[in-house]
């Protein structure tokens, strides 16, 4: 006799277990970052600008790999990352200097799009199906 179907499915891809897992790894990825940058800081402003730079570039590759909400979520764990232990004054959300708040905000608006950019899972019904 067979036994029968095993406890779990084969494809674990297709399980909520999975895409929540990659969500929370998505997540990571962004925060993580933001955390390195702010371990290996120059005390600099260019140190600074840059650091929004390779966030940017961390949130898009984030929304590819891991999908929108990841990146968008990845991306506001970041910006308090940054503004917490990059930006003066070290360890306040408050932003002192206007022209480094705003190069935060511009980050925040620019990561959104960046995420949103992404098409959604057409397993999920996220975008309308074409005819």
């Amino acid at each position: 006799m067979r036994s029968s179907a095993p406890a779990f499915p084969r494809d674990i891809r297709s399980t909520t277990a999975h895409r929540v897992l990659k969500s929370c790894f998505g997540i990571v990825v962004c925060t993580s970052s933001g955390v390195l940058l702010s371990v290996f800081q120059i005390k600099t402003p260019d140190f600074r600008t840059a650091s929004l730079g390779i966030s940017l570039f961390v949130v898009a590759i984030t929304a590819w790999l891991f999908g929108r909400w990841p990146a968008l979520i990845g991306s506001i764990g970041v910006s308090i990352t940054l503004a917490i232990w990059v930006f003066p004054p070290m360890g306040s959300i408050a932003i002192q200097n206007r022209a480094e708040l705003q190069a935060l905000l511009l980050f925040q608006i620019a990561a959104i799009a960046t995420a949103l950019m992404r098409p959604g899972d057409p397993g999920h019904g996220s975008t309308a199906k074409s005819d």
